[in-house]
């Protein structure tokens, strides 16, 4: 019986691993693949090669509030998350430079409407203009932003919507590109909101939906494809809905796509059913698995995407490493390696060299189990959280907020907070 339960427990966690890496002929998901190859420009500690970077800068002016919260800033922890769900007022939202907090609201459908009369322009910051008006950000990315960051709860079936969702939106300003993140296999969206609040207070709407239940159970859960088509239902619900939850104008037509494990290849797998969902996408340690040991789903990064895209692709050099009897969570032939080889120019690629699989969720990762601990881990996630961040940051402001002064953050790997090698094409 113990061995018959061992053996049970060792297939589950081929499952919670993520991926298996077999041989088997793969279908390919699209006509537009090809066998090109891209020519990679490695880069280690410069940015030779790239144009002359135009500074653009957000002017931001100081708003007096009731927040008094003066806590280090450098990383964003749990207890600066608070219940406020009666208070949408933005103008007494304190921006400060010594950084952001999270307040958690949820809305039922009756109070949608409501939300959308506080639209957040009498806040004393000044329009910096960019690509349509929206807010650029000018502060370091691997620290948090000068908006402070309000969490919207939406559950399924509210107001039509098709999945639950958390949504970070940014206060102080009206106007803000779109970020969209899928969350990886069999994880709750919420282990990255650390991570996700930094990216928001930077001045985007930041959407994470949840695709499934998180209960660590991988049987019964969709495929890639079932999840790429649920999240396309998603994202059309959003065209009409995003702006009254969150209060602000959230740009949907400068949207960057983004998603860790899994997730990132659901991006992918979005693109190559419907490449005009967006121009810029980033994928978090992507895994390019067959769904377990009884998967059998098809790869997408065997091949060239042949996408009009800018691509941004962070690895890990744990991932590829097992930990005890668990096997790799990203493993060798199906992670960020392939998925940066399958990319067009323009495609950033770096890798955290002594970081793992799930390094950039949050400490505090409450009924996780055997899904956030079976991957080989690096010494802390503060710092890889940090690192993702930044890298996120640093990538959506180049490619949607059109903050050319920033692209350094991508090639030059003397300006990360970790040790990490850098390429780029």
């Amino acid at each position: 019986m113990q061995r018959i339960f061992f053996l049970l427990m060792l297939t589950l966690t081929g499952f919670i691993a993520l991926s298996c890496s077999e041989t088997a002929p793969q279908e390919e998901i699209a006509d537009t693949h090809s066998d090109t190859e891209e020519t990679r420009d490695i880069q280690t500690a410069d940015t030779n090669g790239l144009p002359d970077k135009e500074e653009i800068k957000d002017s931001i002016t100081d708003i007096t509030g009731n927040d008094t919260n003066t806590a280090d800033t450098t990383e964003i922890t749990d207890n600066m998350v608070s219940d406020t769900a009666t208070d949408t007022n933005t103008n007494d939202i304190p921006i400060e430079d010594a950084g952001t907090d999270v307040q958690d609201v949820a809305f039922s459908d009756n109070e949608l409407t409501d939300i959308s009369k506080d639209t957040g322009t009498d806040t004393g910051v000044t329009d910096t203009g960019g690509s349509g008006g929206i807010f650029i950000s000018d502060s370091d990315p691997y620290s948090k932003g000068k908006l402070t960051v309000k969490k919207i709860s939406i559950t399924k079936g509210q107001n039509g919507a098709t999945v639950d969702a958390s949504v970070y939106v940014p206060q102080g300003y009206n106007e803000f590109a779109v970020v969209i993140f899928q969350h990886g296999f069999l994880v709750d969206n919420n282990f990255y909101s650390d991570m996700l609040e930094h990216l928001a207070s930077h001045g985007f709407v930041v959407v994470a939906p949840q695709m499934y239940k998180a209960d660590g159970i991988p049987i019964g859960k969709p495929k890639t494809p079932e999840e790429a088509d649920t999240a396309i239902q998603f994202y059309n619900w959003l065209k009409t809905n995003l702006n009254t939850i969150s209060g602000v104008t959230a740009r949907m037509d400068i949207m960057g796509l983004s998603g860790h494990s899994r997730g990132g290849k659901v991006i992918w797998t979005i693109m190559l059913k419907d490449s005009s969902w967006t121009k810029a996408m980033a994928g978090v340690d992507p895994v390019d698995g067959t769904g377990g040991p009884l998967g059998g789903e098809m790869r997408i990064a065997d091949k060239p995407f042949n996408l009009n895209v800018s691509s941004l692709i962070i690895g890990t050099g744990l991932g590829p490493e097992g930990s005890g009897l668990n096997p790799a969570c990203a493993p060798e032939g199906d992670n960020h390696v392939q998925f940066y080889n399958a990319s067009s120019s323009p495609a950033y690629h770096s890798v955290a060299v002594d970081y793992g699989h799930m390094d950039m969720l949050n400490d505090s990762t409450p009924n996780c189990g055997m899904v956030c601990t079976s991957c080989k881990a690096g010494p802390d996630r503060k710092n890889m959280r940090i690192y993702t961040a930044g890298q996120l940051t640093a990538f959506f402001r180049y490619t949607l907020q059109g903050d050319k002064s920033i692209a350094d953050i991508l090639t030059n790997p003397n300006k990360a907070n970790i040790k990490v090698t850098m390429e780029n094409k």
